[in-house]
């Protein structure tokens, strides 16, 4: 009871604590996928607007230093670009900014040669070339082409196919492409191409466009997500083909931290400071933010099938129907109650913690409509005795159905959203757990009466061994005591020693014609017990009276063998041998009602008090507990006359 308690509790304080969590968290604004009524930092949030996907941890950016490579520059363009470079090396003053000739300091066939000199004998390639602190491959892969194309007639002005296209001026654009990626890593250089004619834009406006598109090929920018502000700057705009030369403070904080070697740790404290805790865990990886949930929910629904078996298994409820309401609870609430975490956790679009009341309701009358239904079917429809495989079908069957009826007739929307999941695979575990469950009682019912038989066999052998020992046990004993009597007259009187002899032999035949019956007539019984008294009436002569009487109406009523004769033989032992001038015994049979009546009086001394013990009275005992169970009884009393007493009760 304890157990059942405790796991009652458990299962409320689980649905409780979920509820709670869910509620008092803030509320999410699908419109915008954001938490408004939190406290945000502007500079963080414009980070977390433009750089992450809100799918993955990855963000881009140059590992290498961060080379210019000019293709086709006047003097002018070559004097703008370094402007530029100046200006981002003020925003990262930290990173290496350089013209690649510059950087390099050697042609490409001196530079071949020297990183083949520097490789270990036997490594081919670049992968673990080191130039000046620097990986080979991040010093390519950190590489901008900026190609200048003014006047030359054989260049086409038009859109270049896989270019990212940015209008200027009619027939003049600037146009770039980005490099491969793989994970958060750029493979392959950045190419920018400015196709602007002479005369059309001032060096100051052009200097600004340089700035601007080597500011955007540091970092890439998150397509257009719903809600984000576009602003009038470098990184204010998500949409492809707009691109402001204007740097706000916002940009600046932008570059300085997405180049910080923590960046991504700065970035996830943010989060956990500032969002729930779900949230910024499928912000920042939905994929292993889905794998923690399924584990909590996994985990959950071991707990809540721990509750269920506890609350169910081997317990019948006096109320039969709490016998189904119970488990449907436990089953019911428990997959709602995993959903909402599921869904609050990965989908808060779905406002889960709007409609806790309302569809805790609906769960609730969801769970008394299908467990009544369940317990009208098993005790009302499923009367009849059908056979164990119908049982099996029809149960399974109906569980299944009831389990999705409420979806169909009554359109409850409460599983509606990952309906295969929450809905239609726990309706057919349970229907099969179901039918699994009652074959694994039939079985086990088959088992338990198999075996009840076979004890119920041994109990019976054992039994009939008991009775034949006590059989065995008696007539040695009675044998004894005639015997000694026999003894006792030999030397007195012949006549009634011959006499003695063959009364005894007589009742002799008796016990042994009659060898492995274990029940007698109580008429049998009773010519038995006259043999043995008239046995003892020579050895006491006129000393011993002795009376029998029994109803004629239940003379042939069967009573176990040697039932009496322990009784007599007890009271002619210490009764009628303890008194000096005449003792009497007496035995009585009559039927009261259902009781058949045996009493055995004698004038002998009274019963000592306390248990009353001996051979011939633990023989009646151990016959009558092996015969009548908690049928017969056995009793003594010594008012108003001494008397030893059975009293067995008749079977209808």
């Amino acid at each position: 009871m304890k157990k059942r308690i405790f796991s009652l509790i458990l299962f409320f304080v689980i649905i409780g604590a979920i509820s709670y969590l869910i509620v008092s968290q803030p509320k999410y604004d699908y419109r915008t996928e954001n938490y408004p009524s939190l406290t945000k930092d502007d500079n963080w949030e414009y980070i977390k607007d433009r750089l992450f996907d809100g799918e993955t941890p990855v963000v881009y950016k140059l590992n290498g230093p961060i080379l210019l490579k000019l293709e086709n520059a006047t003097s002018n363009d070559s004097l703008l670009v370094e402007r530029a470079m100046d200006e981002i090396k003020g925003i990262l003053p930290d990173k290496t900014i350089d013209f690649y000739e510059r950087f390099i300091g050697m042609s490409s066939i001196e530079l071949d040669e020297y990183l083949r000199s520097k490789r270990p004998q036997g490594v081919i390639g670049i992968d673990k070339d080191v130039y000046k602190g620097y990986k080979y491959k991040d010093i390519i892969n950190s590489t901008i082409y900026l190609s200048f194309y003014s006047n030359d007639e054989r260049i086409n002005f038009g859109r270049i196919p896989g270019y990212e296209y940015y209008s200027i001026h009619k027939n003049s654009s600037i146009q770039s492409k980005g490099p491969n990626r793989i994970g958060d890593q750029f493979y392959g250089p950045t190419q920018i191409q400015f196709l602007i004619k002479d005369g059309i834009l001032a060096d100051s406006f052009k200097q600004e466009l340089i700035r601007a598109h080597l500011m955007s090929a540091l970092c890439e920018i998150q397509g257009n997500r719903r809600g984000v502000e576009q602003l009038p700057s470098v990184y204010g705009s998500t949409q492809e083909g707009l691109l402001s030369s204007k740097i706000t403070a916002k940009d600046t904080f932008l570059l300085q931290k997405l180049y910080a070697p923590d960046f991504k740790q700065q970035f996830k404290a943010y989060m956990y400071k500032t969002y729930p805790k779900n949230y910024a865990n499928q912000f920042l990886n939905k994929e292993q933010a889905k794998i923690q949930t399924i584990w909590v929910c996994f985990l959950l629904g071991v707990c809540f099938i721990f509750i269920g078996f506890n609350l169910s298994y081997k317990f019948i409820y006096k109320w039969g129907y709490l016998n189904y309401f119970i488990p449907v609870c436990i089953l019911v609430i428990g997959c709602y109650n995993l959903l909402v975490v599921y869904l609050y956790t990965l989908k808060p679009e779905n406002e889960v913690e709007n409609h806790l009341i309302e569809a805790y309701s609906q769960v609730f009358l969801y769970v008394v409509f299908i467990s009544i239904l369940l317990w009208v079917f098993d005790r009302y429809v499923f009367r009849q005795e059908r056979n164990f495989l119908s049982e099996i079908i029809l149960k399974t069957l109906f569980t299944a159905f009831v389990f999705v009826i409420p979806f169909v007739f009554l359109g409850m929307e409460i599983f509606t959203y990952h309906f295969s999941i929450f809905v239609f695979f726990p309706v057919v575990i349970v229907s099969l757990g179901r039918g699994l469950l009652i074959y694994l009682n039939h079985f086990s019912e088959n088992l338990v009466k198999q075996k009840d038989l076979e004890l119920t066999k041994l109990r019976e052998l054992n039994a009939n061994a008991q009775v034949k020992l006590l059989h065995s046990q008696i007539n040695p004993h009675f044998l004894y005591n005639a015997l000694n009597s026999i003894a006792g007259l030999a030397t007195v009187d012949g006549e009634k020693t011959e006499h003695m002899a063959l009364a005894l032999s007589d009742l002799f035949k008796y016990t042994i014609n009659r060898k492995g019956e274990k029940f007698s007539t109580i008429k049998d019984e009773l010519e038995m017990v006259n043999n043995y008294l008239e046995v003892e009436q020579i050895r006491f002569g006129e000393r011993l009276q002795f009376n029998i009487e029994c109803d004629e109406s239940i003379q042939d009523v069967e009573i176990p063998r040697f039932l009496i004769q322990p009784l007599i033989e007890n009271a002619v032992k210490h009764g009628a041998s303890k008194v000096q001038d005449k003792a009497s015994i007496g035995l009585f049979i009559k039927q009261i009602n259902h009781q058949i009546i045996i009493k055995v009086t004698d004038n002998g001394p009274e019963f000592p008090d306390g248990l009353v013990s001996g051979h011939g009275l633990q023989s009646v005992y151990d016959l009558l507990e092996l015969s009548y169970g908690n049928q017969a009884q056995l009793s003594w009393s010594n008012t108003p006359e001494k008397q030893i007493c059975i009293s067995i009760n008749q079977k209808d």
